[in-house]
């Protein structure tokens, strides 16, 4: 499938086929040289003067040929989002486009990655942001067991995906579509978004590995579980092409971990598939199981920012989330990520230092019925008040 959307996206500018284009018109333009060049009487001269006028030529007749071409015509606006778009497809080999270290590493990673004033990750400051009172998260399907669960080593990280469209057989025989995508809803959010997929960052040492910090300290791993708008489309690319850079197209939620001496039972199925995806590409089915499994118990309490994507093109179009309850994973489970490879390497250190806050304000949320009473409390204190003044008048 990557191969094919790559195909039609470089088809449909015109890439293929642009060689022999300028050798067609080369060739055309071969026959019109003898005209298009003076005499030169000299002999000698007029060998050094064909052969400049005929570079002068070719330089046009190519150039001429490359300012039409329609990838050169194209925005270039247009040319990062396809880019970014083939990126989140994983159409590239291990390494191919970005690292988290070296020549390839976070510091020379193009475009708005390191002149965007949004972008992700960031240290969350212990003091300085604001308080605020949103209503609960709505999860919708998150308790369901998804019909598959598929957990795939991909570029740079190890990702999840759940299947959650299934057919149901009636007695007639008629078959029935059943969606039981996943959405979240509420929280602060303004819209539906839809699950699209998870995926984890870690680290080779237990104090670092977390992609965002708190009051800079790191946690050993970071899941991310990214969600895309559904106003923008039914599908992660759609909704991308369609945000056309929106800072509301997609909506991350962050879970830090931390570790204890018990394994996490309830992350056994994602460990145990580990050993099976060790090489770049390679992909296995999990025992399937319901995704708010593997999610903090109190979702209550969270930060909230705008921010952007935290791999190559860094795009500034997420609402963040980081939740501060951690998840528990046990030393043993964390191993299994550190001893997944690619290239021949462990996949370690995958996380993206953290970047500049600028003017941006973080909102610690608490969504709790408890939060809500303290809040309305003054309010309260202050219609008695005017209650009371009132009845003296």
């Amino acid at each position: 499938m990557n191969s094919v959307v790559v195909f039609v996206v470089f088809s449909w500018f015109g890439v293929v086929g642009r060689s022999s284009a300028v050798e067609v018109r080369e060739k055309e333009s071969g026959a019109k040289r003898s005209s298009q060049c003076p005499r030169i009487t000299s002999k000698e001269k007029r060998a050094i003067s064909k052969i400049e006028c005929h570079k002068s030529i070719h330089k046009r007749v190519v150039h001429r040929e490359e300012s039409l071409h329609p990838i050169n015509m194209f925005p270039t606006a247009s040319l990062i989002l396809i880019l970014t778009l083939v990126h989140l497809l994983d159409a590239a080999t291990p390494g191919a486009e970005f690292s988290y270290s070296g020549e390839n590493g976070p510091d020379h990673w193009p475009g708005v990655c390191n002149s965007g004033q949004y972008q992700s990750p960031i240290d969350i400051p212990k003091h300085g942001h604001e308080k605020a009172h949103m209503e609960p998260f709505v999860f919708e399907n998150y308790d369901y067991t998804a019909k598959g669960v598929r957990l795939e080593n991909k570029p740079n990280t190890v990702k999840l995906e759940f299947l959650a469209n299934e057919h149901e057989v009636e007695s007639t025989g008629q078959v029935h579509d059943l969606d039981h995508s996943m959405h979240v809803s509420q929280g602060g959010l303004d819209h539906k978004f839809q699950l699209a997929q998870i995926h984890f960052h870690w680290g080779n040492t237990d104090n670092e590995g977390s992609e965002h910090l708190l009051n800079q300290v790191a946690y050993p791993m970071e899941m991310h579980v990214v969600h895309f708008n559904t106003k923008y489309g039914g599908h992660l690319l759609d909704a991308l092409a369609e945000g056309r850079g929106a800072n509301d197209t997609l909506a991350v939620l962050g879970f830090f971990f931390k570790l204890t001496n018990k394994d996490n039972e309830k992350l056994k199925p994602i460990v145990d598939g580990l050993q099976f995806i060790h090489e770049f590409s390679s992909e296995t089915e999990l025992k399937v199981f319901p995704v708010s499994d593997i999610l903090s118990e109190d979702l209550s309490r969270f930060y909230r920012y705008t921010g952007s994507l935290t791999t190559p093109g860094c795009n500034e179009v997420v609402i963040w989330t980081i939740f501060e309850e951690p998840i528990e994973i046990s030393e043993r489970q964390l191993r299994q990520f550190r001893d997944v490879s690619q290239l021949h390497q462990r996949m370690q250190n995958n996380f993206r230092p953290v970047r500049p806050l600028h003017k941006r304000t973080v909102l610690y949320v608490d969504t709790s019925a408890s939060s809500m009473a303290s809040m309305s409390f003054p309010l309260t204190l202050i219609s008695v008040a005017l209650a009371l003044l009132i009845a003296k008048k």
